[in-house]
């Protein structure tokens, strides 16, 4: 892990990126454009919408899928309190860019 930059979390931030976990540092972005169907797949494979709904709305279902299925985490250590909570928080899928 190396030191982020104000600018560096500004831009993690910009892509997507909250807090799956204080305890570890980590944060992660939900990574593929379709994300709600693999999230919803074992469920209701045609009926996506239902299915995010009745997990509690789309806040729960991109919180769900980013701390279980994302496979873009990363580790940002003591700066981890500079991004905003993966509970509640709407961000969809944001393309990645190099930080």
């Amino acid at each position: 892990m190396t030191q982020l930059t104000e600018a560096d979390v500004k831009k993690l931030i910009q892509q997507g990126y909250c807090r799956t976990s204080n305890k570890h540092g980590h944060v992660s972005r939900i990574d593929c454009a379709d994300w709600a169907k693999r999230l919803t797949k074992e469920r209701s494979p045609s009926r996506v919408y239902e299915a995010v709904r009745g997990m509690g709305g789309l806040a729960r279902a991109e919180d769900q899928y980013r701390r279980v299925y994302s496979r873009d985490t990363l580790d940002v250590g003591r700066t981890v309190s500079q991004f905003p909570s993966s509970i509640g928080t709407v961000t969809g899928y944001r393309p990645k860019e190099a930080v």
